[in-house]
C-alpha cells in the first residue's frame, strides 16, 4: 500500500474500504498496518519460546528447531480438529488471524486482547522453564 502510494498517481483515491465497508484514512492505515505487524511479530513470540526451551533440552539445534516446528504444526492442526474444542483457546495458534479485526471499523479488541494474554502466558512459562533448565547445565567444560 505505500509503495504503491509513492510510486503511483494517488490523488484519485479517497481513502481504503475497511473490512467492515467503512473508509478508512491513509493515517488510519499506517497506524492500523504498524499495530498488526507488532501484533504478528508478539504472536510468533510462543513459538520462539519453545525453540528456545528445547534448545536448552537437546544439544543439537536441528532438533530444537524441528520440535518448535512440530509444536507450531500441532496446534495448527488441533484447531481444525472438533474434538480438539476444549483445548483450542489456549492453543498458541488460535488467535494468530486476530490482526485483521484492525482493519474493521470499529475495532473488536476481545480476540486480540486474548492473543496478546495468551502469547504472554506462552513466553513466560516456556522462557522460565528454559531458564530453569538452562541454570543447572554445566556449561564451563
Amino acid at each position: 500500500y505505500f509503495v504503491g502510494t509513492t510510486l503511483f498517481d494517488t490523488t484519485s483515491l479517497a481513502g481504503v474500504s475497511s473490512v467492515s465497508g467503512t473508509v478508512l484514512t491513509d493515517e488510519q492505515v499506517a497506524v492500523r498496518t504498524v499495530i498488526a505487524v507488532l501484533y504478528v511479530t508478539l504472536s510468533m513470540l510462543g513459538v520462539a519460546a519453545m525453540g528456545l526451551f528445547l534448545s536448552t533440552l537437546t544439544d543439537s539445534p536441528l532438533a530444537a528447531t524441528l520440535g518448535a516446528l512440530a509444536f507450531l504444526i500441532a496446534s495448527s492442526l488441533l484447531l481444525t480438529l472438533d474434538a480438539a474444542d476444549a483445548i483450542a483457546p489456549y492453543l498458541p495458534t488460535r488467535y494468530w488471524l486476530a490482526f485483521v479485526d484492525l482493519f474493521r471499523d470499529p475495532v473488536p479488541t476481545r480476540d486480540l486482547v486474548r492473543g496478546v494474554g495468551l502469547q504472554g502466558v506462552y513466553v513466560v512459562v516456556l522462557l522460565g522453564a528454559a531458564w530453569a533448565n538452562f541454570t543447572t547445565k554445566d556449561i564451563t567444560s
